[in-house]
């Protein structure tokens, strides 16, 4: 599913969500791009260089078993991944992993240039290897995967 209006609230993550009530969440986002920026441990994405990997943003800290399985399928089909951590802001994973008891979430997506901008800037093949990924995690996502990364005993 797709939603609108993140950046006021994380408003459609939390309407759809509710709607769907997911067992594991993927949600794609995307941030600008970091080269001219230095913020220390975060915000090291560059364009061309793979899919981020958001470990962490001001809403969410993704769970390590999770990350973990995206990490293991992104290496198991040749996409390199960066792993970021947004130091500004939240994503729509943030209202996702609240949902019901919990949803364990994940986000990812394409570094860009100029993002929240009229035009932003892109390499087609982060765009390509995100589709590539997200189709390998969607046809792993088997109930036994599911029953794996939802156990938190």
């Amino acid at each position: 599913m797709a939603s609108s209006s993140e950046e006021v609230g994380l408003r459609g993550g939390q309407t759809a969500t509710r709607a769907v009530s997911p067992d594991v969440a993927i949600v794609l986002d995307t941030a600008c791009w970091a080269k001219n920026f230095d913020y220390g441990a975060a915000n090291h994405r560059q364009i061309g260089n793979g899919p981020m990997l958001v470990l962490s943003d001001k809403s969410l800290i993704a769970p390590p078993k999770l990350t973990a399985w995206v990490e293991t399928v992104a290496a198991e089909i040749g996409v390199p991944l960066q792993a970021d951590m947004f130091s500004n802001g939240g994503t729509d994973g943030g209202a996702v992993h609240l949902t019901g008891t919990g949803v364990p979430t994940v986000v990812m997506g394409p570094a860009t240039r100029h993002g929240h901008c009229a035009a932003s800037i892109a390499d087609c093949r982060d765009i390509l290897q995100m589709q590539q990924l997200l189709s390998a995690l969607i046809q792993r996502l088997t109930r036994e995967t599911v029953v794996q990364l939802t156990d938190f005993r």
